[in-house]
């Protein structure tokens, strides 16, 4: 059985919007079915079960994270902390723009850290995938974090732990921006990252070398 009427895509799109603005256990299948305008009976023709729905949801949001943030603000191109500039700058746009564009009602924070922080126990397979998704972030800022030491940006220190608290830090500021439905704590970012790999700062920004910057 083909798919020419896209259900497969209308099914992992909607539940991708669902999840950001609803979480894990706020969304069921009959509710995308619904919204993406299909039958019970396609959606497990496409998926044995909600959990595998929202397994593939989950890297069709970071795959968007990738294009959209990731691949632009980690140009090794730019200055390691440039690159953490346009990353802070990217994420505070883009929920700034969703906000005031009405695609969103209210800040919605990380749909990783909102799912991951309303699994129980037995949620295995979405544990494993949202620590993954995690670990793929990291490897931007380790890179970032040991290009920056290599340039005697920021001190000698370990890369892969401080890249770790980078996560974590930004994983919180998201939750904090969507429980006070302000993004503004997304603006946090750079002062606390700074304190915690040392490195210079300069009006709210990482304090580049003015040949640096393209």
């Amino acid at each position: 059985m083909g798919d020419n009427g896209g259900t497969r895509e209308r099914l992992i799109d909607t539940t991708q919007r669902l999840l950001w603005a609803h979480g894990y256990g706020g969304v069921s299948v009959d509710r995308i079915c619904k919204e993406a305008g299909v039958r019970k009976g396609s959606f497990y023709h496409f998926f044995p079960s909600k959990e595998d729905l929202v397994l593939e949801a989950l890297d069709a949001l970071w795959a968007a994270a990738r294009a959209g943030v990731y691949g632009s603000a980690f140009d090794r191109a730019l200055h390691p902390l440039e690159r953490l500039n346009r990353f802070a700058e990217l994420n505070y746009k883009y929920h700034v723009e969703m906000l005031r564009g009405g695609q969103w009602q209210a800040e919605q924070g990380c749909p990783f850290g909102n799912v991951g922080a309303e699994i129980g126990a037995d949620d295995v397979r979405i544990r494993a995938k949202v620590h993954e998704l995690y670990e793929a972030e990291v490897v931007y800022f380790q890179q970032t974090l040991a290009d920056a030491v290599a340039a005697g940006a920021i001190p000698a220190q370990d890369v892969g732990a401080a890249a770790r608290r980078l996560v974590a830090l930004q994983t919180g500021l998201f939750t904090h921006a969507k429980v006070y439905d302000d993004a503004a704590w997304l603006l946090e970012f750079i002062p606390a990252a700074a304190s915690l790999v040392g490195a210079p700062v300069r009006d709210g920004r990482f304090l580049v070398p003015a040949d640096a910057v393209p």
